[in-house]
Formats: C-alpha cells, sequence, structure tokens
C-alpha cells in the first residue's frame, strides 16, 4: 500500500511544473465556534471558487450561495451586485470578507478546474481526493477517501455531473436537495445555538445543489432537476443507493461514523438500500415567499425488514417594513409533527431575533436536519431561542439566550431540559489590530456520545474566551487566545492559551501553533487545529497537555501548491512523556 502511494506522489508531483493553485485557509471559517460543526461543502466551495473564477461572477455568485454561513439575505445581495442591482457590500461585512479573501490579489485566468490530494499520517495513512472541473455546459465534481486501517483504498466516494439549459438545471450522481428550513431535506449538519444562529435558522433551502461532503449515508444518488416558471420554481428527484444505518421502531438512524474496519463494521458497510423520491415547489411574491414539500422513502435492511415513510410540510416567510417573519410546519405517515418558526427586526445597526421549534419524540422526515440543540433525536425537543445585536461604529454587541426541553422523560441522569446563553463584545481597534470577548453558559446534557457531543452534563458550564489578533502587515499576522471553562460544581477550571502566527515570503507560507491547556474533569477546551486547505478541524483538549503545530506551504509552479502539516502533542502537563507525532501532506493543483 505504501509503495503504491510513493509511486502516486511521484506521479503528481511531476505535473506540479505545468500547475498552479492559490488555497488558502479561510479566516472567516475560523470566527465560528469549534465546538459547532460546519459542513464540509463549505470550506470545498470556497477553494474552488477561489481557483475557478477570477472574481464575482454568475457563476461564482451562484456558488457562494451555498454556503451555509451566509443569511438568506447575503445570498441574495450576491445576485444583485451581480445584476448591478446594488454597487457594494458596506451592509455585508461576510460577504465582503469572504471576496476580499478569495480575490484579494490578482490570479490567472483559464482556470477550468482543481484537484487536490491529501495523505494524513496518524495510526494509519488517510487519504483523500477532492475535484472539481467546469466546462462549458456542465461541471463534473467528485470525492473519495479511505479512513485509517479501511481495507479498500477508495472506500467513500462521491461524483456528480451538473448541467443547466435554459431555465432547467439537472444532476446526475450525488446531489442534497434544500427544502425550507430543514424539517424535510437539509444538509449533514443542523444549525446550533450560537451567535447569529437567529441568521442561519432564517436561511431558507435553495432546491438540489450537488453534493460536496465526504458524509457517507447522507447524499441522495441517482437524478435532480430544477425548473424556473411563471408560477415559481419546482424541483424533483429520485435516488437509490445502500447506505449504513439501522432500521428503528419509528425511524431509520443513518450511520455518520463512515468506518469500515472492525468486522462488524465491515458486516454492516452498505446493509440499507435506500430508494426516496421528493418534489419540492415554491414560489415568491411582493412581499414573501411560499412553498410545498412533500417526499417519500422506501428502507429495506439486509434481514428484509422495512420501513416506509412519507413526509410533507408547508413553509412561508413574509416581510413587512423591517420585520421577516418565517415558519415551516411537518407531518409524517408515522403520525409525527415538527414546526419551527421565528422572525427578525432588523433596523440600521440593531436587530432582534427569535426562532421557536417543536419537534415530535422520533420525529423522522427523509433528511430532516432543522435547528435543534439535542443530536438524540428519540426524545423530540422544545425550544425557543432569543438574539439581540447592537452595532456602534467600531463595536458590535452581541447577546443570546436558548432554553429547549425534551418532550418525553429522558433516561437515568440525564436532565430534560437545557439552557444556553452568551454575550460578545467585539472591537477593531484599528486597520490592523482587533479584539473579541465572549462568555458562554450553557447547562444541558446529552445521550448521545458521537463526536458532537464531547461535554454533557447536569451542572452549567460557563466559557470565557478572549481572542486578540494583530495584523502586522500583509504577509505576517499574529493571534492570541485565551479560554476558560468552568464546571459550577466547586471544581478548579480549566484554561488554554493559544499563539498563532502566519508568515509569507515569496512562495513560502509558515503557520505557527502553539497551544498549551490545563483540564479538570470533564470542563473540555476546543481549538482550531492547524488545517491544510479543505479541513476544518477542531482539536479537543481533554487532558492536561501541550500541543504544538506548524504548517508549511510552498508554490511550486504556477498551477501549484503543496501543503505539509506536522504537530506534537505532550500529554503531559511537565513534557515527561514521548509526544504523539501526526502529520499531512497536501497536493494541489489546478488545470
Amino acid at each position: 500500500m505504501l509503495t503504491w502511494d510513493l509511486l502516486l506522489i511521484k506521479r503528481v508531483l511531476v505535473l506540479l511544473v505545468f500547475h498552479r493553485l492559490l488555497f488558502g485557509q479561510f479566516e472567516i471559517i475560523e470566527s465560528f465556534d469549534p465546538e459547532k460543526s460546519l459542513p464540509e461543502s463549505d470550506l470545498i466551495i470556497l477553494n474552488t471558487a477561489s481557483t475557478i473564477y477570477q472574481g464575482l461572477t454568475e457563476e461564482s455568485a451562484a456558488l457562494l450561495s451555498q454556503l451555509s454561513f451566509l443569511t438568506d439575505n447575503e445570498a441574495v445581495a450576491l445576485g444583485e451586485f451581480v445584476k448591478g442591482d446594488i454597487n457594494d457590500f458596506d451592509q455585508f461585512q461576510r460577504i465582503q470578507m469572504v471576496v476580499t479573501e478569495l480575490w484579494e490579489e490578482k490570479k490567472e485566468s483559464n482556470i477550468n478546474g482543481v484537484f487536490y490530494h491529501r495523505i494524513n499520517f496518524v495510526d494509519d495513512v488517510q487519504y483523500k481526493w477532492i475535484g472539481e472541473l467546469n466546462f462549458e455546459k456542465f461541471t463534473f465534481g467528485f470525492l473519495g477517501e479511505r479512513d485509517g486501517e479501511e481495507i479498500n483504498i477508495l472506500d467513500n466516494y462521491s461524483t456528480f455531473i451538473e448541467t443547466r439549459y435554459g431555465e432547467n438545471q439537472f444532476i446526475i450522481g450525488n446531489f442534497q436537495m434544500l427544502s425550507g428550513y430543514g424539517l424535510i431535506s437539509w444538509r449533514t449538519f443542523p444549525v446550533k445555538s450560537d451567535f447569529g444562529t437567529i441568521n442561519s435558522a432564517l436561511r431558507r433551502g435553495r432546491g438540489i445543489q450537488p453534493f460536496r461532503s465526504g458524509h457517507e449515508s447522507w447524499a441522495y444518488r441517482g437524478f435532480g432537476w430544477t425548473r424556473n416558471f411563471d408560477m415559481g420554481q419546482i424541483s424533483g428527484s429520485i435516488s437509490s443507493r445502500d447506505i449504513d444505518g439501522s432500521i428503528q421502531e419509528e425511524s431509520v438512524k443513518l450511520s455518520s461514523l463512515g468506518l469500515h474496519i472492525s468486522d462488524s463494521q465491515v458486516e454492516n458497510h452498505n446493509n440499507i438500500t435506500e430508494i426516496i423520491g421528493l418534489v419540492n415547489w415554491q414560489t415568491a411574491f411582493k412581499s414573501g415567499e411560499i412553498g410545498i414539500t412533500t417526499g417519500s422513502g422506501l428502507w429495506i435492511d439486509n434481514e428484509r425488514i422495512k420501513f416506509l415513510n412519507i413526509a410533507s410540510s408547508l413553509y412561508g416567510n413574509y416581510q413587512i417594513l423591517n420585520l421577516k417573519i418565517f415558519s415551516e410546519i411537518a407531518f409524517t405517515s408515522q403520525l409525527k409533527s415538527a414546526i419551527i418558526t421565528g422572525g427578525r427586526l432588523k433596523h440600521d445597526s440593531f436587530y432582534y431575533g427569535i426562532v421557536f421549534r417543536k419537534i415530535a419524540p422520533n420525529y423522522f422526515a427523509i433528511r430532516d436536519n432543522s435547528f435543534r440543540n439535542w443530536n438524540n433525536k428519540e426524545m423530540g425537543e422544545f425550544g425557543f431561542l432569543q438574539e439581540i445585536q447592537f452595532k456602534l461604529e467600531k463595536t458590535t454587541l452581541k447577546l443570546y439566550s436558548d432554553y429547549f426541553t425534551r418532550q418525553t422523560n429522558g433516561k437515568g441522569e440525564f436532565e430534560n431540559h437545557g439552557h444556553e446563553m452568551g454575550f460578545s463584545i467585539a472591537q477593531n481597534i484599528s486597520s490592523k489590530t482587533w479584539i473579541q470577548t465572549k462568555l458562554k453558559v450553557q447547562e444541558t446534557s446529552s445521550e448521545s456520545y458521537s463526536y458532537d457531543d464531547y461535554n454533557y452534563s447536569n451542572v452549567p458550564i460557563s466559557t470565557f474566551k478572549t481572542t486578540f489578533k494583530w495584523k502586522y502587515n500583509k504577509n505576517n499576522s499574529y493571534q492570541f487566545q485565551l479560554q476558560e471553562k468552568h464546571k459550577q460544581n466547586g471544581t478548579p477550571s480549566s484554561w488554554g492559551i493559544q499563539l498563532r502566527s502566519k508568515h509569507v515570503l515569496d512562495d513560502w507560507s509558515i503557520y505557527g501553533y502553539w497551544v498549551t491547556a490545563k483540564i479538570t474533569e470533564d470542563a473540555w477546551i476546543y481549538y482550531w487545529d492547524v488545517n491544510v486547505p479543505g479541513e476544518m478541524k477542531s482539536k479537543v483538549f481533554t487532558q492536561s497537555s501541550h500541543y504544538l503545530g506548524t504548517k508549511i506551504s510552498y508554490t511550486t509552479s504556477k498551477r501549484s501548491k503543496i501543503h505539509f502539516r506536522f504537530s506534537y502533542t505532550w500529554k503531559k502537563w511537565d513534557f515527561n512523556v514521548i509526544p504523539i507525532v501526526r502529520s499531512a501532506l497536501q497536493i494541489n493543483f489546478s488545470i
């Protein structure tokens, strides 16, 4: 296996003489909480847009509008800018930041495709291949990966072909349908409570999209179609594929692990046959939009156990002056229901928003993933979120509060309710200096011990975080972050210090990273890791330790770039232990 991979590297290195790619790690992504998950597709979209397009065009705006963290207004603003309806993004700072990061430097034209090959050396070798080719009338994308210790070199793969003809959009292969506000079919990750959640929850789905993620069981595989006509937009799809999961009494649980190493994992690989049909119609009127989604799914496992489900929803939004309200209500053939509704009042430097949701126990649609805080869906969820924001010249104040309860009783020691609140103040001290302070208090419990639920507690946990950024010049920048997490049961606080730096010299870019963390009990601390382009991994510190990481990027030619990453972890406070060494190699090139 190693010989094969070394041969592949040699062949790719030969191509580097003729290729160039300007991949970067985007600061706007790192502004999000590392405890929250973001879709991998966001990074792939940013990297693709940065490489293939030279600026904001009709095609690049359509691609960027698929970013999960953009609000509905921001997605619309992209198209309006291209059409000339707005002249700048002064009112849309996040779009301005994205555009600046993507196209600050002049790039070479006639770039039609992007490809990168990543090798992670952890306990075993991990591989990942991602590519996208743009032709005059269609786009071709692919993703392949192999996790450590998996038998097959291409254990997971995803491909799509997208084309447009007049008012029609067609996708063959792997795709997703984003409809309404997530109660029927949505992205791989739900929206979670955080600063700015109101804007994300208010983001309406925009129909059929290519699937650009490594999630192995979430994509539809088959045929998708969208057409715009006088009465609105209609989307339809048919999907048939094998997935990992389990059929339960009232739902189907899709596997999010994606590993096929142990005998049981290999045996249950693609153990369920899934057939899905979806239709979505939506139309706009003077002050809002309305839409309907309906779908049917049939799941059959290896033991011929069957599960049939039909789900439908009605959704819409309405604008009254500076107030925008939205709602979606859904029902399934299993006699389960869910509703999400809310609104946002926005005026100049101020906005207030509220979101209410009620999701029945064991609610299961097709690919539902609406705003919710508990990953475990068995007991349902009721909750409401409030958020307020003020902008005063160079200072931004944000406050939010989310209260949520289970619809049925929990098990064992786990509580049936939770609460989360936060306060943030950010200030641009100068054009080169920025500081932000956050305080969060969380009181929640979890019954799912997956990656997204590291922290679970029945007592309040407070997190204090201060981040200071200094951009000395275009090529040199620094970041310092102090974090303190306190479990309010009398135990000492956990704390961590993070130092980051970036230095650019000609064709070389060097990123430095250091973390010292003192941990008590399960008050764990999260920081963004040193990531190569296309990654957005956070590192959780579960015990007192020290972490040193670096990334070195070298532009080998006009169309290629190589990234090396090394990290050392000392899991003893006194360094009296052999460090854990991990590394990665990534080769990027365009054509």
